[in-house]
């Protein structure tokens, strides 16, 4: 289940093919959960579910066939968002729960807030003081895989400021009632951050809406809710919590902390890297390259945004912060580009277009504040607070953002400030 260039791979993928669900037994669908990672280049397109990603599929053959897709297709499936209403045929998102002992999650049909289906979450056995979280992972780490013959590299589907909401319903079959708090792991420290929490008793429909806080420059790796006994031992807690209509949704506002990342799979959390040699030095992202290279990060579907990073550059003369950026291939461009010279550029397939330039008296060793922006057409840089250049284009309209050198250098990063506007 872990490639697809084998035999059992392709087995599989026609049989699914031909027989649909019902042809793929119950033991062999649980384990994988509606989980998909790829290893490629853009970090927010590498966290897939299944049935998600099925339904962007079932969008773009729409598109290839030249024929309107249906509304409740294209309603379902909201490109830079999490968006999970557990519709299809046992679909799960990828749901986890801490502690398997207490809690255990499959798909429902006789009870949703909207549509047919639900994700149920048993809960047995809990008295007070048992905790289990319920989680949705936006992020991954090294430690979550066995090894890395993929190198794949991650940039979170959920960052500070967005907003959470979600629909639960607690049916108790025994006990007096559960609590019920959100919550969000800081993936640096491992810590749980609970926000506010609820006693439940009755079995009404209520929603959970928060923020995702600060953290700090860390990044979020869970999503979800704690879930805690609230019952006497002689009346332990059983029931079951359905969870509907599930979204991460709004506009990022948030830092990455150089000095609380990571240098993993080859390369340095959150980002993925094009070339180079990437690493963390006294709390700096440090990039060195003989050819150019590219470090990105964030929503591949961001639109209007703006990045700000302190700058050293080292050697070379091609020192740039990036922003839309869609692979390795396409991106705005804004920074040094020759001595005394800075510019804005766009890279479209490839190729290098000068948008806009401006005499720039710049020197290696010296620190300098980038901050790129791009608002609908509008690119403007800025460097040490002071407007230095501005362009209008609009061949690229979304993308992620980051830092890059288009030919050979090295150049030291500060901590990372990511806006969309």
């Amino acid at each position: 289940g872990w490639d697809t260039d084998c035999n059992a791979g392709n087995v599989g993928t026609i049989l699914g093919v031909a027989q649909g669900l019902a042809g793929i037994p119950e033991h062999y669908r649980t384990p994988i959960n509606d989980a998909i990672v790829l290893s490629g280049i853009s970090g927010f397109l590498n966290i897939l579910d299944i049935p998600t990603y099925a339904r962007e599929l079932a969008i773009l053959a729409y598109r290839l066939a030249d024929e309107p897709a249906p509304q409740a297709l294209l309603d379902a499936f909201r490109p830079g968002e999490v968006c999970f209403d557990f519709e299809l045929p046992g679909s799960t998102h990828n749901f986890r729960v801490s502690d398997p002992f207490f809690c255990r999650v499959r798909h429902a049909t006789d009870r949703a807030y909207a549509g047919e289906g639900s994700l149920e979450v048993l809960f047995d056995r809990m008295q007070r003081g048992d905790t289990c979280r319920i989680y949705y992972k936006p992020f991954y780490r090294r430690a979550d895989f066995s090894d890395e013959r993929y190198s794949p590299v991650f940039s979170p589907t959920a960052y500070p400021g967005q907003t959470v909401s979600m629909w639960v319903l607690a049916e108790r079959w025994n006990g007096e009632s559960i609590f019920l708090a959100p919550y969000v792991r800081n993936t640096a420290t491992m810590e749980i951050v609970p926000l506010s929490g609820q006693v439940v008793s009755d079995g009404a429909w209520r929603e959970i809406r928060f923020t995702i806080p600060d953290l700090g420059g860390a990044m979020v790796d869970e999503v979800g809710l704690m879930l805690e006994g609230n019952s006497p031992v002689k009346n332990r807690d059983l029931g079951r919590l359905l969870i509907d209509e599930f979204r991460i949704f709004g506009k990022a506002d948030y830092a990455i902390s150089i000095a609380k990342q990571a240098k993993e799979f080859g390369t340095v959390t959150p980002f993925s890297m094009d070339h180079g040699a990437w690493s963390i030095e006294n709390g700096k992202l440090a990039a060195m390259c003989v050819d150019g290279c590219d470090a990105m990060t964030g929503n591949f579907f961001m639109k209007d945004q703006r990045v700000s990073v302190p700058m050293m550059p080292l050697n070379g003369a091609s020192h740039l912060v990036t922003l839309r950026v869609q692979g390795a291939r396409r991106a705005y461009l804004a920074g040094f580009t020759s001595p005394g010279k800075a510019s804005i550029l766009l890279k479209d397939a490839g190729e290098i277009h000068a948008l806009a330039t401006a005499d720039f008296h710049w020197q290696h060793g010296m620190a300098y504040d980038f901050a790129f922006s791009a608002t609908g057409d509008a690119l403007e840089l800025s460097i040490n607070g002071h407007p230095v250049l501005d362009a209008t284009d609009g061949r690229l309209g979304y993308g992620m953002c980051g830092v890059a050198m288009l030919e050979m250098g090295r150049a030291l990063y500060g901590d990372f400030r990511i806006q969309e506007i």
